[in-house]
């Protein structure tokens, strides 16, 4: 069997698998050697067509063998931010599970905290807090998402003391990060 074969839409087998969530066959595409960055005719590769279809252990699976999403970093935000617009808790989970950096930002450089807090969606904000998303990237007019959650007292509660006192800057957020992540 080739199994780097495609379909005329440039599908191979591991799209097919990564679409439908068929880990065990996931497995075996990738120990056959088949290119898990082989991109159809959409654009898309297969760690994408597993994020999309919400199959999250398919998604850690291929981030377990190194794989990674194949997007214009732009795209990724986009796409993101859709799926906070959405409350579109599994998609976000599955790029969380895809190793995706949560403050990735779209062509306005706004990220899924600015666009959470400019819903009002404190339930979001939460989540969004938990996946590693932060409320300190600027966008192009220099405002953070704590910037525009200001008169909210609600939503700032969400993000005190810890972004307010302890890591007020993106920096020391990175810093405090990289100290915890042993």
């Amino acid at each position: 069997m080739d199994s780097s074969c495609e379909t005329y839409d440039e599908f191979t087998p591991l799209h097919t698998a990564c679409e439908l969530g068929n880990l065990e066959m996931i497995e075996f595409l990738l120990s056959k050697g088949v290119s898990p960055h082989h991109k159809n005719r959409f654009g898309h590769c297969p760690m994408y067509m597993a994020i999309k279809n919400r199959h999250c252990q398919a998604v850690k699976l291929m981030s377990m063998k190194g794989v990674t999403v194949r997007l214009h970093p732009v795209r990724i935000a986009m796409e993101m931010i859709q799926a906070v617009q959405n409350g579109d808790y599994p998609l976000l989970y599955a790029w969380v599970a895809s190793g995706v950096d949560m403050d990735i930002k779209d062509y306005n450089e706004r990220t899924v905290m600015h666009e959470a807090v400019d819903l009002g969606d404190k339930l979001m904000i939460a989540r969004l807090l938990d996946y590693g998303a932060t409320p300190l990237e600027r966008d192009v007019w220099g405002q953070t998402a704590m910037d525009n959650a200001q008169n909210d007292t609600t939503i700032m509660a969400l993000f005190e003391p810890f972004f307010t006192v302890h890591c007020p800057t993106k920096q020391a957020y990175l810093l405090y990060k990289e100290k915890h992540s042993h």
